[in-house]
């Protein structure tokens, strides 16, 4: 189903669920209207950084949601398995996004115990899920073990660095500590009281490290990845890594490529 079939989908069924008074149909509302093609733009980018035929792989959607990704990974012709804990609003929507798409599979399935066999697959893609991870170093522990040597994983995440917290867009909220941005949040009213506040920001330096202590090697960061961006802060921002500054550290997000040497 392409994206703008699926717009008013999603937004009958946020407001069905929650209503056009809550925070989430809000937030939600224009997150979707204003992503446009960028995810079909960020995966062809990846694609042309993998060390092997993205028609080949077995790749794993992990945390996949509604199923934007997985719909851009399977029309690329890799065999794609989505997996999300959210039954509801996740896989519900996603198995409609996903229904004449030539997706493998949507499975519900905690990201901390993935159902699959050791070296087992291709590519990994982790997009804006981890940092709702009960424990993200596990998650990434868990993409090793899953990956095969040679395979690579993919994980983006909003930045801790960036002053603006990528789900409220609220000033200095990722810097808090957890307890005292969940407070925050919910006072400006960004999440109703009884809301769980789950997000756990990660700075491109210590997601990195992770990756790499995990057993992966980085291969490519923002400025590879971000090759579709022609707006006059991303060529700015490519000018500058040439000098050999480390941008992608302050960027809105963090975006990883690495590889699994054995």
């Amino acid at each position: 189903m392409d994206y703008q079939e699926f717009l008013p989908i999603l937004e009958q069924y946020v407001v069905e669920k929650f209503g056009r008074t809550h925070p989430y149909y809000r937030d939600w509302s224009y997150y979707y209207h204003t992503r446009g093609n960028r995810m079909e733009c960020l995966i062809k980018s990846i694609k042309q950084q993998l060390p092997f035929p993205i028609e080949q792989a077995l790749t794993l959607d992990i945390g996949c949601g509604t199923g934007s990704a997985t719909v851009e990974l399977s029309r690329l012709g890799t065999r794609v398995i989505g997996i999300d804990m959210d039954e509801d609003f996740g896989l519900n929507l996603a198995r409609i996004r996903t229904h004449d798409e030539q997706v493998l599979g949507l499975l519900q399935s905690d990201a901390l115990k993935l159902p699959f066999q050791n070296n087992s697959i291709d590519f990994c893609f982790s997009f804006n899920a981890i940092e709702h991870f009960t424990d993200f170093q596990h998650a990434i522990t868990e993409m090793h073990r899953v990956t095969r040597p040679g395979g690579v994983v993919y994980v983006e995440t909003a930045n801790k660095n960036w002053p603006w917290e990528a789900h409220t867009q609220l000033l200095f909220a990722g810097w808090l500590p957890h307890s005292i941005a969940e407070v925050y949040v919910k006072l400006l009213r960004k999440r109703r009281w009884n809301d769980p506040w789950d997000v756990h920001p990660l700075s491109y330096q210590r997601l990195s490290q992770t990756l790499e202590h995990a057993g992966f090697t980085i291969i490519a960061d923002f400025v590879e990845l971000t090759s579709y961006n022609t707006s006059p802060v991303a060529q700015l921002v490519r000018q500058v890594s040439k000098w050999k500054l480390p941008v992608q550290w302050f960027m809105p997000n963090v975006k990883l490529l690495a590889m699994k040497l054995e």
